[in-house]
């Protein structure tokens, strides 16, 4: 899920103009606004970057005091209080940074401004490299991504072709700067055939397997056929009117997923250890 969100945000266009802060001072239109030209827009991505700056001050909270506080103990100390019924607190950011302070010495305010208020082309993916673990892209898809795509019913493909795709050939968006972008496929058109088949998902994957490059085995063990081309033909509609696409590409699958970085500990494990025992039975 992680790399998922990191790669996700990695490829946002609308990064080079919209700070994280506006996703969330903008969140009442994003979160009506059409699929079509979202990667420019940016959507509610307060959530899942959001994620990712405050593992980046876990780890940071965890170097700063050699492994001898978290960002458990600014949750406890922030959100803890006196004992007794639930009572609304309001609280400024200025709140928040002088709680992490108590926490741990650092800017708070600039490391805080720097990942929220400013525009950043790129995502904060600090966090996972001090966790030790990386970003990175396989051919293979995994029991988690599979389940995603069960459920929305849209097959993913933005970080190879340049979009998603749904059961019945719908493409709701194209990343820019992304082979169909470059190929001048629109978003909210619906695909009708791959390299001159009926389209379908298999027609599809079965194309974008054929871009493998010819000296990488793929990880799935069933992957076979063709290897190398660097075309893939799709013949789309948009309302009345039908297109041949012609997207220049030579990659096969990319699939985001974590990769451990030698010689950093795991700090994801740390994080992700149950709190207290389990009872015993």
């Amino acid at each position: 899920e992680l790399a998922l969100d990191a790669a996700a945000l990695e490829a946002l266009a609308g990064r080079r103009w919209r700070p994280l802060i506006d996703t969330a001072v903008a969140a009442p239109l994003l979160n009506t606004a059409p699929a079509a030209w979202a990667t420019w827009r940016r959507g509610q991505d307060y959530y899942a970057e959001g994620a990712l700056v405050w593992l980046e001050a876990d780890m940071e909270i965890r170097a700063r005091t050699k492994g001898k506080r978290s960002l458990d103990d600014f949750c406890r100390a922030f959100f803890g209080g006196p004992a007794g019924p639930p009572a609304v607190v309001p609280y400024t950011r200025g709140d928040v940074v002088a709680a992490l302070a108590r926490i741990a010495p650092l800017d708070w305010d600039g490391f805080l401004a720097e990942r929220i208020d400013s525009v950043r082309v790129h995502a904060p993916l600090a966090g996972l490299e001090a966790a030790g673990w990386r970003l990175a892209f396989h051919d293979s898809s995994s029991d988690h991504l599979d389940a995603l795509a069960a459920e929305s019913e849209r097959a993913d493909y933005r970080f190879s072709l340049g979009f998603r795709v749904g059961k019945d050939g719908r493409v709701p968006d194209v990343l820019p700067d992304s082979p169909a972008a470059r190929a001048g496929l629109p978003p909210g058109c619906r695909l009708v055939a791959v390299n001159g088949r009926a389209w379908s998902g298999t027609a599809l994957e079965d194309a974008l397997d054929a871009t493998r490059p010819v000296e990488r085995d793929s990880l799935k063990a069933a992957a076979a056929g063709p290897r190398g081309q660097g075309e893939i033909e799709l013949l789309a509609s948009s309302g009345d009117f039908f297109r041949t696409y012609r997207l220049e590409y030579a990659g096969g699958r990319r699939v985001p997923f974590l990769e451990r970085r030698p010689g950093v500990p795991d700090g994801l494990a740390g994080i992700g250890a149950p709190r207290t025992p389990r009872p015993r039975r």
